[in-house]
Protein backbone atom coordinates (compact mmCIF):
# COMPACT_ATOMS: atom_id res chain seq x y z
CA UNK A 1 0.00 0.00 0.00
CA UNK A 2 2.20 2.55 -1.15
CA UNK A 3 0.74 6.04 -0.23
CA UNK A 4 -1.18 4.44 2.69
CA UNK A 5 -2.46 7.85 4.24
CA UNK A 6 -4.07 6.36 7.06
CA UNK A 7 -4.56 2.62 5.78
CA UNK A 8 -8.47 2.52 4.85
CA UNK A 9 -6.98 0.01 1.86
CA UNK A 10 -4.63 -1.95 3.90
CA UNK A 11 -6.94 -2.36 6.86
CA UNK A 12 -9.80 -3.93 4.16
CA UNK A 13 -7.26 -5.77 2.45
CA UNK A 14 -6.72 -7.45 5.98
CA UNK A 15 -10.82 -7.74 6.85
CA UNK A 16 -11.26 -9.44 3.84
CA UNK A 17 -8.35 -11.94 4.09
CA UNK A 18 -6.59 -12.15 7.84
CA UNK A 19 -3.94 -14.29 6.46
CA UNK A 20 -2.58 -11.82 4.16
CA UNK A 21 0.63 -9.69 4.52
CA UNK A 22 0.42 -6.14 3.89
CA UNK A 23 2.96 -3.43 3.51
CA UNK A 24 2.08 0.11 4.02
CA UNK A 25 3.93 3.09 3.21
CA UNK A 26 3.11 6.41 4.04
CA UNK A 27 6.00 9.43 4.30
CA UNK A 28 4.28 12.01 6.08
CA UNK A 29 5.16 11.80 9.76
CA UNK A 30 2.07 13.04 11.34
CA UNK A 31 0.23 10.83 8.64
CA UNK A 32 2.31 7.78 9.33
CA UNK A 33 1.20 7.95 13.21
CA UNK A 34 -2.10 8.13 12.42
CA UNK A 35 -1.33 4.72 9.95
CA UNK A 36 0.12 2.91 13.15
CA UNK A 37 -2.79 4.06 15.53
CA UNK A 38 -5.53 2.55 13.08
CA UNK A 39 -3.32 -0.68 12.42
CA UNK A 40 -3.34 -1.17 16.45
CA UNK A 41 -7.00 -0.20 17.01
CA UNK A 42 -7.78 -3.36 14.52
CA UNK A 43 -5.78 -5.14 16.16
CA UNK A 44 -3.99 -5.80 12.49
CA UNK A 45 -0.90 -6.83 11.81
CA UNK A 46 -0.06 -4.69 9.30
CA UNK A 47 3.95 -4.14 8.67
CA UNK A 48 4.29 0.05 8.46
CA UNK A 49 7.00 2.18 7.13
CA UNK A 50 7.51 6.06 7.78
CA UNK A 51 8.98 5.82 4.09
CA UNK A 52 8.60 7.41 0.24
CA UNK A 53 8.57 4.31 -2.56
CA UNK A 54 10.67 5.63 -5.48
CA UNK A 55 13.06 5.10 -8.65
CA UNK A 56 15.99 5.51 -6.19
CA UNK A 57 17.43 4.89 -2.35
CA UNK A 58 18.49 7.64 -0.71
CA UNK A 59 16.29 10.76 0.47
CA UNK A 60 14.19 13.79 -1.59
CA UNK A 61 12.23 16.63 -1.11
CA UNK A 62 8.51 16.48 -0.52
CA UNK A 63 6.25 19.33 -0.41
CA UNK A 64 3.94 19.44 2.36
CA UNK A 65 1.05 21.88 3.23
CA UNK A 66 1.23 20.99 6.79
CA UNK A 67 -2.48 21.28 7.58
CA UNK A 68 -3.30 18.69 10.59
CA UNK A 69 -4.06 15.86 8.03
CA UNK A 70 -3.06 15.65 4.29
CA UNK A 71 -4.47 13.43 1.90
CA UNK A 72 -2.11 14.79 -0.62
CA UNK A 73 1.50 15.75 -0.90
CA UNK A 74 3.90 15.13 -3.41
CA UNK A 75 7.35 14.40 -4.26
CA UNK A 76 6.76 16.08 -7.84
CA UNK A 77 6.18 19.35 -6.88
CA UNK A 78 4.84 22.14 -9.99
CA UNK A 79 6.31 24.90 -10.28
CA UNK A 80 3.08 27.03 -9.41
CA UNK A 81 2.18 25.43 -6.37
CA UNK A 82 5.91 24.93 -4.51
CA UNK A 83 6.39 29.01 -3.00
CA UNK A 84 3.07 27.45 -0.83
CA UNK A 85 4.13 24.63 0.14
CA UNK A 86 6.91 23.35 3.24
CA UNK A 87 9.74 21.71 1.97
CA UNK A 88 10.61 18.44 3.74
CA UNK A 89 13.34 15.84 3.72
CA UNK A 90 12.47 12.14 3.71
CA UNK A 91 13.67 8.76 3.01
CA UNK A 92 12.85 7.34 -0.45
CA UNK A 93 13.54 3.57 -1.55
CA UNK A 94 13.31 1.36 -4.45
CA UNK A 95 10.20 -1.26 -4.12
CA UNK A 96 12.94 -3.61 -5.12
CA UNK A 97 15.32 -2.46 -2.84
CA UNK A 98 12.68 -3.05 -0.08
CA UNK A 99 11.50 -6.41 -1.31
CA UNK A 100 15.35 -7.57 -1.42
CA UNK A 101 16.26 -6.45 1.61
CA UNK A 102 13.19 -7.99 3.57
CA UNK A 103 13.29 -11.64 1.44
CA UNK A 104 9.72 -10.89 0.22
CA UNK A 105 8.51 -13.19 -2.32
CA UNK A 106 6.23 -11.76 -4.17
CA UNK A 107 3.96 -9.47 -4.22
CA UNK A 108 0.14 -9.93 -5.72
CA UNK A 109 -1.13 -6.44 -5.67
CA UNK A 110 0.39 -3.41 -5.34
CA UNK A 111 -2.04 -0.19 -4.58
CA UNK A 112 -0.20 2.92 -5.43
CA UNK A 113 -1.61 6.87 -4.69
CA UNK A 114 0.88 8.95 -5.06
CA UNK A 115 0.09 12.23 -6.26
CA UNK A 116 2.20 12.40 -9.37
CA UNK A 117 4.98 10.34 -8.73
CA UNK A 118 3.63 6.71 -9.68
CA UNK A 119 5.75 6.02 -12.88
CA UNK A 120 8.99 6.97 -10.66
CA UNK A 121 7.53 4.02 -7.91
CA UNK A 122 6.97 1.99 -11.16
CA UNK A 123 10.67 2.28 -12.22
CA UNK A 124 11.99 1.16 -8.82
CA UNK A 125 10.13 -2.24 -9.12
CA UNK A 126 10.16 -2.81 -12.94
CA UNK A 127 12.25 -6.09 -12.92
CA UNK A 128 9.42 -7.44 -10.29
CA UNK A 129 6.73 -6.37 -12.65
CA UNK A 130 8.30 -7.86 -15.52
CA UNK A 131 8.70 -11.11 -14.11
CA UNK A 132 5.65 -11.27 -11.58
CA UNK A 133 2.75 -9.42 -13.43
CA UNK A 134 1.34 -8.26 -9.91
CA UNK A 135 -2.15 -6.73 -10.12
CA UNK A 136 -1.78 -3.05 -9.61
CA UNK A 137 -4.67 -0.55 -8.20
CA UNK A 138 -3.72 2.83 -8.48
CA UNK A 139 -4.94 6.34 -8.59
CA UNK A 140 -3.82 8.43 -11.74
CA UNK A 141 -4.54 12.34 -11.57
CA UNK A 142 -2.28 13.39 -14.89
CA UNK A 143 -2.11 12.38 -18.34
CA UNK A 144 1.24 12.96 -17.86
CA UNK A 145 1.35 10.23 -15.23
CA UNK A 146 -0.63 8.17 -17.09
CA UNK A 147 1.27 8.35 -20.54
CA UNK A 148 4.13 7.22 -18.62
CA UNK A 149 2.83 4.05 -16.70
CA UNK A 150 1.37 2.83 -20.75
CA UNK A 151 4.91 3.12 -21.38
CA UNK A 152 6.49 1.63 -19.41
CA UNK A 153 4.00 -1.32 -19.33
CA UNK A 154 3.29 -1.88 -22.58
CA UNK A 155 4.73 -4.45 -23.61
CA UNK A 156 3.62 -6.45 -20.77
CA UNK A 157 0.43 -8.52 -20.52
CA UNK A 158 -1.57 -6.13 -18.58
CA UNK A 159 -5.15 -4.79 -19.57
CA UNK A 160 -6.85 -1.62 -17.75
CA UNK A 161 -9.93 -1.35 -16.23
CA UNK A 162 -11.15 1.69 -15.07
CA UNK A 163 -13.00 1.88 -11.51
CA UNK A 164 -16.14 2.72 -11.88
CA UNK A 165 -18.37 3.05 -8.50
CA UNK A 166 -21.17 3.09 -9.76
CA UNK A 167 -20.69 0.32 -12.36
CA UNK A 168 -17.72 -1.50 -11.39
CA UNK A 169 -14.75 -2.06 -13.78
CA UNK A 170 -15.17 -0.82 -17.27
CA UNK A 171 -12.36 -2.53 -19.70
CA UNK A 172 -10.46 0.66 -20.92
CA UNK A 173 -7.70 0.52 -23.77
CA UNK A 174 -6.02 3.90 -22.01
CA UNK A 175 -5.20 4.76 -18.58
CA UNK A 176 -5.80 8.58 -19.94
CA UNK A 177 -8.47 10.56 -17.36
CA UNK A 178 -11.92 8.81 -16.99
CA UNK A 179 -14.75 9.86 -15.22
CA UNK A 180 -12.71 8.80 -12.11
CA UNK A 181 -8.66 8.50 -11.21
CA UNK A 182 -8.73 5.04 -10.30
CA UNK A 183 -7.63 1.79 -12.44
CA UNK A 184 -6.95 -1.41 -11.83
CA UNK A 185 -3.94 -3.10 -14.53
CA UNK A 186 -3.90 -6.54 -14.33
CA UNK A 187 -2.34 -9.68 -16.30
CA UNK A 188 -4.48 -11.43 -19.10
CA UNK A 189 -5.89 -14.22 -16.68
CA UNK A 190 -7.21 -11.87 -14.00
CA UNK A 191 -8.48 -9.73 -17.23
CA UNK A 192 -10.63 -12.88 -18.21
CA UNK A 193 -12.25 -13.40 -14.08
CA UNK A 194 -13.38 -9.74 -14.67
Amino acid sequence: DIGSNTGIYSLVAMTVNRGLKVYAFEPVKRVFDKLEANCKLNNYQINCYNLAISNKDGEAIFYDTLAEHTYSVTINSTEQNKDKLTKVKTPIMKLSSFIENNSIKGIDLLKIDVETHEVEVLEGYIKYIKKELPALLIEIIRDKVAIGIENLIKDLDYHYFAINEKTGPIKVDSLLKREGYNFLICNGQTANKL
